[in-house]
């Protein structure tokens, strides 16, 4: 117990972080949405729930630094002051989920208020990005809710021992594949709405192809198998990682 009221108390600010990360997002997207549609928005176009979209990135930014600093430096910090690698992990490990599984909950609250915000300025308009939100706890919802901590933890995970491994390196190596797939696949879906048959919207297709298949019960098996099997890996590493200050 008193190891958990330590590293609590070593933490206590990492919470408050995350969920300013995750609110300034959402400030953001929703300014920008309003924005937008106060400029060029005519009746029957419908809105875009950016704000939810902007908050998990902030809460994606707020998980990778929990209190401002990389789990890297954390994992460096303990160790080398004596505590144990496995100890480390274990109460790390726990907190983080708990902050995904908080940031999960608070992603799904402001998904519904921006929703009611966009109800009441457009009444009638529909989400143009896909189905709206809602509060009910649902089987489907749950399964949502617990899919976004998972993701979160994993890149918590990963980024770790990347930058363990790495160093900044890690830091690159990381966000490059994010970097890379923003630059394709917004045109590639593009290039499929236009029915063109352009190696974008081949590479479009196969996007929304997977995209369908990991949404149905096979595929979902597949995620759950995916993230077991990288976290035990990065797990694994960071148990015997050399210390990088």
């Amino acid at each position: 117990m008193s190891q958990m009221q330590k590293i609590l108390k070593l933490n206590r600010w990492d919470f408050p972080y995350l969920v300013g990360c995750t609110l300034t997002g959402w400030v953001l997207g929703v300014t920008i949405v309003l924005v937008i549609m106060a400029i060029s928005w005519e009746p029957g176009d419908g809105y875009a729930a950016f704000g939810v979209i902007f908050a998990l990135i902030g809460a994606f930014v707020g998980i990778l630094t929990p209190g401002g600093q990389f789990g890297a430096t954390s994992f460096s910090l303990a160790v080398s002051m004596g505590q144990t690698r496995r100890s480390f992990l274990l109460w790390d490990t726990a907190l983080r989920l708990a902050e995904c599984l908080g940031a999960a909950a608070l992603l799904a609250v402001l998904w519904a208020v921006e929703e009611r915000i966009y109800v009441l300025l457009y009444p009638g308009e529909h989400n143009a990005l896909g189905p709206s939100s809602s509060l009910l706890v649902t089987p489907a919802v749950l399964l949502v809710l617990l899919g976004t901590a998972a993701g979160l933890l994993v890149c918590h995970l990963i980024l770790t021992a990347l930058m363990v491994a790495l160093g900044r390196k890690g830091y690159v190596a990381f966000f490059t594949p994010f970097w890379l797939s923003s630059l394709v696949i917004s045109p590639s879906l593009n290039a499929v709405e236009q029915g063109e048959s352009s190696l974008l919207a081949w590479i479009g297709r196969g996007i929304l192809a997977l995209a369908g298949f990991l949404v149905t019960p096979a595929g979902l098996a597949l995620l759950v198998l995916a993230a077991a099997a990288i976290t035990a890996v990065c797990l694994r590493y960071l148990l015997r990682a050399p210390v990088r200050l």
